[in-house]
């Protein structure tokens, strides 16, 4: 029981930010390939937050996500990339 109070966790386990990071960086090469936004794929998750049981937590993640990608298509566009 204490031994459980002083487990380190793995720090090259991924987090919920690293998760969100890697669905924008897949975003962002999806946009960057098709230089459209329109037809974006959304993630499974996020779909799948929106459909089921809609728990606050499941919603939290998946604004997050929406937050992220919403994010990285302004930096694409601030960056140059043409998007059509």
């Amino acid at each position: 029981m204490v031994s459980e109070m002083f487990e380190r966790k793995n720090p090259l386990a991924p987090s919920p930010r690293d998760d969100a990071y890697n669905i924008g960086t897949k975003a962002a090469e999806d946009v960057f390939a098709r230089k459209t936004v329109e037809g974006l794929v959304v993630d499974a998750k996020i779909a799948k937050a929106i459909k089921t049981d809609n728990t606050a937590e499941d919603l939290a993640k998946a604004n997050d996500k929406i937050l992220v990608l919403e994010k990285t298509v302004d930096e694409l566009k601030r960056s140059g990339a043409k998007t059509a």
